[in-house]
């Protein structure tokens, strides 16, 4: 009954417990791999971006699970809805500094900028006292009556922690180069069924045009990268017609990278744009 439950919290009694994990598509072998964890119960839980592949309701599950879960866990996410559901404290890593905050994501957020603005005030504070007491030094050290004071001072001064200039980290900035305007209809499926050995669709008629903003939702192993291999020509329609546009160029950020690729970021940027500088890249 357990097993059914948590496979059902996450989606698998959809895809059926008795597939083959081959036969999955990498969501699915994830959701896989997380229900087996959960199950395990272990003494402390390390989750790497576990919603990654994890429909809105699935999600709701994993919170609630995670919320009545009687052990530690170690939660990595940039899914802020979810962290705020489900941790209580936050560390935070910035400039090889780690740095424990008590609370919510949000919580952690009001601390941190209160955090930045004190060190800023406080860095502030103190080169405006060190420039006082270099300016006593300098105009008081050459007079007898007031040597000792200057002296005094420039001592104090030696021993002073210098504060760090609180650094600003720059976020990265992209430009695109627009290429020559493709067609109207950049893609157009008549009679498409897409699948591997059998159809995973009934035929559909459907046409994408030109400046088009489009979600494809529905449930893991539906066949939405499917059709994106499809559209890319990676796959066969089973049946149908799929028609591109011209002067189409088109970028796939995959769901999961080949197995063979060692390269580092850097290095696949370079491989592509070999003429761009190491600050550019």
């Amino acid at each position: 009954a357990v097993i059914e439950r948590t496979a059902a919290g996450l989606g698998l009694m959809d895809i059926g417990l008795d597939r083959d994990v081959t036969e999955l598509s990498g969501g699915q072998r994830t959701k896989v791999l997380l229900t087996k964890l959960l199950l395990e119960k272990p003494t402390i839980l390390l989750l790497d971006e576990p919603t990654n592949y994890l429909d809105v309701e699935h999600i709701q599950w994993l919170q609630n699970y995670l919320q009545n879960y009687e052990n530690a866990f170690i939660l990595i996410s940039h899914d802020m809805e979810f962290l705020n559901s489900v941790v209580n404290v936050i560390y935070h890593i910035e400039q090889a500094v780690l740095t424990r905050y008590t609370g919510d994501y949000h919580q952690f957020q009001a601390a941190y900028e209160v955090k930045k603005a004190q060190a800023a005030k406080a860095y502030e504070r103190q080169q405006q006292e060190i420039e006082r007491m270099e300016d006593f030094i300098q105009r008081n050290k050459a007079r007898v009556a007031t040597r000792g004071m200057a002296n005094s001072r420039a001592k104090r001064l030696e021993k002073m922690e210098i504060l760090e200039k609180p650094k600003e980290y720059i976020k990265p900035s992209f430009g695109f180069k627009e290429g020559r305007t493709p067609s109207r209809f950049i893609v157009e499926a008549f009679g498409l069924e897409l699948g591997y050995d059998e159809p995973l669709t009934r035929p559909v008629d459907f046409q994408i045009e030109r400046n088009k903003k489009i979600a494809i939702r529905g449930v893991n192993g539906l066949g939405k990268t499917t059709l994106l291999k499809t559209i890319l020509g990676l796959l066969k329609p089973v049946s149908g017609e799929l028609v591109k546009g011209d002067f189409l160029q088109i970028g796939y950020f995959a769901q999961e990278d080949t197995p063979s690729n060692s390269e580092t970021a850097l290095d696949y940027i370079w491989n592509e744009y070999p003429a761009m500088t190491n600050a550019e890249a």
